[in-house]
């Protein structure tokens, strides 16, 4: 729980499955023990969505242009209050799969990116 923090606190693009998986605990424990750190601290938790598109890109291959398209769509969409509470994984392939499917460079299908980003 204290690992996810920092990771929301400075920026660094681990969901919660990357955590539960090199520290071996139960999602339900880390996230009840995540929300009672936050609430202790009165630590606020902001995610920084675009930290999640470049890695990725780079998994699926695509050009550096299609990722900074990525990434600058997903800072317009995430100055208001759409995507709280929303998986940044999630969000990441959202927005590759937008500028995907307008550039049509090759145009990745959906499945193909949610693989690469371990969401269904």
């Amino acid at each position: 729980a204290v690992i996810m923090l920092a990771c929301r606190q400075t920026s660094v693009a681990k969901n919660l499955n990357d955590i539960i998986s090199c520290t071996n605990s139960r999602r339900k424990d880390v996230i009840r023990c995540f929300r009672k750190i936050r609430d202790l601290l009165n630590a606020r938790t902001q995610v920084d969505y675009q930290s999640f598109v470049r890695p990725l890109g780079n998994k699926l291959n695509l050009h550096v242009k299609k990722i900074t398209l990525a990434e600058k769509l997903v800072e317009k969409i995430s100055q208001g209050d759409l995507l709280t509470g929303k998986q940044p994984n999630t969000v990441a392939s959202v927005a590759i799969f937008m500028i995907t499917q307008c550039v049509r460079d090759p145009a990745l299908s959906f499945k193909e990116i949610s693989e690469q980003a371990n969401i269904s």
